[in-house]
């Protein structure tokens, strides 16, 4: 037992059946609701009685019983005198509806916004500054946004081929870094974020929109994706997939078995992949060749080329035979030893920003 409470009167469920019904016609008048045993059930409630356990309030003699109309009057025929009263004494409710059903006047929906509390703002609740940064910066920048398409045309030769396919890859990248709040720490921190970062980013989230892709019907057929179980079992089908137009397609896979993205080898934009390639080779032996005068060592080339490979952090200790701690001490030693190389090389070059 709860506890032994009064039992409620008629005048007690006055303000319970405006809450209620308010709630219900979303705070219409003239819109009927129909009376059943679940409206008398949430009217209880919103007194504070539980309908499920009337027996902790007392007993059936007393009061506490759900129907009844002799002595003593049931709760639910107190709810409808009640409902009845609201009409006659106030004008609150409508009279001469359809059989079985209520609604509220004009005056009644308006006392039930009155009894309904406002909610308060949550007290506390951050701001999403991720969200405000980007306000602010595509109201102030232009080229934003042209070159996140520009880089994502670069990196994905395919997804190039349409401009709805470049247009997803931008919106999803924007709603991933809002909705996780991605730039907070850096916004507080004060750390600058560039546009090149954010191109970086949109290219990341592009390839997991492609890797999201892989596993539809489509892309299983067409392009021989397959799921992460699959890939696990060795079920990866070969890199070549069918014939399309205009020209043969390609898929690149990752070590892991998982697509990239697919490459049309007869795209003009594979000439620009290859001056990639080719520039990045150049700028490659410039590092190795200074990482190489300063060190005198090869272990810290043969990490950082293991890493731009794409190896994971147990890859590189398992070719190195060291423990997963050595090889993460051994890679945060040579991406120092990359950036000194980057800087010392800097002002000879016509590269604006380091790879690492």
């Amino acid at each position: 037992m709860v506890g032994i409470r009064p039992v409620p009167c008629v005048a007690h469920f006055y303000e319970p059946i405006l809450k209620v019904l308010g709630e219900l016609t979303q705070y219409q008048a003239n819109v009927f609701i129909p009376v059943t045993e679940e409206l008398h059930c949430r009217i209880l409630r919103a007194l504070g009685i539980d309908p499920e356990d009337l027996a902790q309030y007392g007993t059936p003699e007393e009061g506490w019983c759900p129907k009844g109309r002799g002595n003593p009057i049931g709760l639910q025929r107190k709810i409808v005198i009640s409902y009845q009263r609201l009409h006659f004494r106030h004008p609150y409710t409508v009279k001469g509806g359809p059989l079985g059903h209520w609604a509220l006047t004009p005056e009644g929906v308006a006392r039930a916004r009155e009894l309904t509390p406002v909610p308060e703002p949550r007290v506390g609740a951050e701001p999403n500054l991720t969200a405000k940064f980007f306000d602010k910066r595509l109201k102030e920048s232009k080229t934003l946004l042209p070159l996140i398409r520009q880089t994502i045309r670069a990196k994905l030769p395919v997804s190039a081929s349409s401009s709805l396919l470049i247009e997803d890859h931008l919106q999803n990248c924007l709603l991933r870094l809002i909705h996780r709040d991605a730039l907070r720490t850096r916004i507080l921190e004060g750390l600058p974020i560039e546009e090149h970062h954010i191109a970086q980013w949109a290219v990341r989230s592009a390839f997991t929109d492609i890797r999201n892709d892989g596993t539809e019907p489509l892309a299983r057929e067409r392009f021989g994706a397959r799921t992460q179980r699959e890939r696990d079992r060795g079920e990866t089908p070969e890199a070549t997939a069918t014939q399309t137009t205009p020209g043969e397609v390609k898929v690149v896979w990752e070590e892991e078995g998982t697509v990239l993205e697919v490459v049309d080898k007869n795209s003009p934009l594979s000439a620009l992949a290859a001056e990639e390639s080719l520039d990045f080779q150049t700028l490659w032996s410039k590092v190795e060749a200074t990482v190489a005068a300063k060190t005198g060592t090869s272990q810290t080339l043969s990490v950082l080329k293991m890493r731009l490979e794409g190896r994971t952090l147990r890859e590189i200790a398992e070719d190195l035979n060291v423990t997963r701690h050595i090889a993460a001490s051994l890679l945060t030693k040579a991406k120092k030893v990359a950036r000194d190389a980057w800087r010392n090389m800097h002002s000879e070059d016509t590269f604006t920003r380091p790879l690492f």
